[in-house]
């Protein structure tokens, strides 16, 4: 029986563990013995339930730093952003490797599957199989010769030279592969990028396509009739009171899932008549008859909107967030607040006037037009199994 070990270490939300379930549903069929490392293991049962080993991955250093440690990160570039969870750090970075290398010889895998997970593929590559599997942001291309800004709020911290060192000298002392440039950190011997291009914030630096979301069920375009507002959002960071206070002059329109709530908020969804959702959350149905969705700006919540024509406002949390709500608000399809700034507010007038905009509404349409469009000629599930045959010999 041949081994497959799923690795995610970096990134918040329920989207890896998800992603994961997805792959290994598709490789069910195969008699694999599947092994699954993930960052959060509390959020592991749907992978539990289909009979998937559960390991705790390593982790980075970032997890035991305080916050004011983390005070002057950056995530101006993904170099940045790694560097500030530890990257930069040889002793610790020496560690992490240790760490992965005894899990690999323990689980002794005959394929890697690396979502948002740069060290196991460090521990991995040239000595067993490897896929790096993400979204655009998580998985960028790695013939870059550096890594790009994703932004100017904050300079960069860290020369991308001095990670490379930092890098390969804890690779040397543990007899890896060394590498040649800071992208190269998510090289594999196959790879899945599963976004739209719209979505992809190195679509410009890309010169291999990629795959198109992978959806448990493809969303139909947004009913005629549509009227709801569908909320979602992630769990793993704080939910805003005034968004809550926004929601509720519009209670009977709303459905909401956010695992992240508190009982207060609860109660005063609860009493205003909002329909919660508590279980698994059915985005496809659900944005099929919205006619807002209001989300953090995760990569799969959008698409899911994209292709169902329905405009989105998007609360971001973090940078990656942020990117994706400025390429909807390009495309004139959402609208984005920076929901992590103090200053920032919410009312129920930012919601009504983004009900009231026509002209979002029809962008919004054609988007989900073109966008089905693409789906039709995109199969990402049997490009995934397809490349993980291969690399496991079947």
């Amino acid at each position: 029986m041949k081994t497959v070990l799923f690795a995610w270490e970096l990134g918040g939300g329920f989207g890896h563990i998800a992603n994961i379930r997805r792959y290994v549903r598709q490789l069910g069929g195969h008699g694999l013995r599947m092994i699954a490392a993930v960052r959060h293991p509390k959020l592991a049962r749907p992978l539990a339930d289909l009979g998937v080993e559960i390991l705790k991955a390593p982790p980075w250093p970032e997890a035991s730093w305080t916050k004011a440690q983390r005070a002057g990160a950056s995530s101006a570039t993904l170099g940045e952003t790694l560097a500030s969870a530890g990257l930069a750090d040889e002793e610790a970075l020496t560690q992490l490797l240790e760490e992965w290398t005894k899990i690999l010889l323990n689980s002794s895998p005959d394929l890697v599957v690396a979502d948002f997970a740069p060290a196991v593929a460090l521990a991995a590559r040239g000595r067993i199989p490897l896929m790096t599997v993400g979204n655009g942001f998580t998985l960028p291309p790695s013939d870059m010769t550096r890594f790009p800004l994703l932004h100017r709020k904050t300079a960069p911290v860290f020369e991308e030279m001095r990670l490379l060192t930092a890098i390969n000298k804890a690779s040397a002392t543990l007899g890896l592969q060394p590498i040649e440039r800071l992208p190269q950190l998510f090289s594999g011997d196959e790879y899945a990028v599963e976004t739209f291009p719209l979505l992809d914030p190195y679509d410009l630096q890309r010169t291999e396509p990629v795959f198109g979301p992978w959806f448990e069920r493809s969303p139909l375009a947004q009913r005629e009739d549509a009227d709801e507002i569908v909320v979602y959002l992630a769990p793993g960071y704080a939910i805003r009171r005034d968004l809550i206070g926004a929601l509720l002059p519009f209670a009977k329109r709303v459905q909401i899932y956010a695992p992240s709530l508190s009982l207060v908020q609860r109660g005063r969804l609860k009493l205003a008549g909002v329909r919660q959702h508590y279980g698994p959350f059915d985005l496809a149905d659900a944005t099929t008859s919205a006619r807002l969705v209001v989300h953090l700006g995760g990569s799969g919540v959008a698409a899911h909107a994209l292709v169902a024509g329905v405009p989105q406002f998007i609360i971001a949390a973090h940078i990656e967030q942020e990117l994706n709500g400025q390429a909807l608000e390009r495309e004139g399809v959402g609208k984005l607040v920076k929901g992590y700034e103090t200053d920032t507010s919410i009312a129920a007038g930012n919601i009504q006037a983004l009900l009231n905009d026509t002209a979002l509404a029809q962008n919004a349409t054609l988007s989900g037009n073109m966008h089905r469009k693409t789906m039709q000629g995109l199969d990402p599930a049997a490009a995934f199994e397809a490349k993980s045959r291969k690399l496991l010999g079947l």
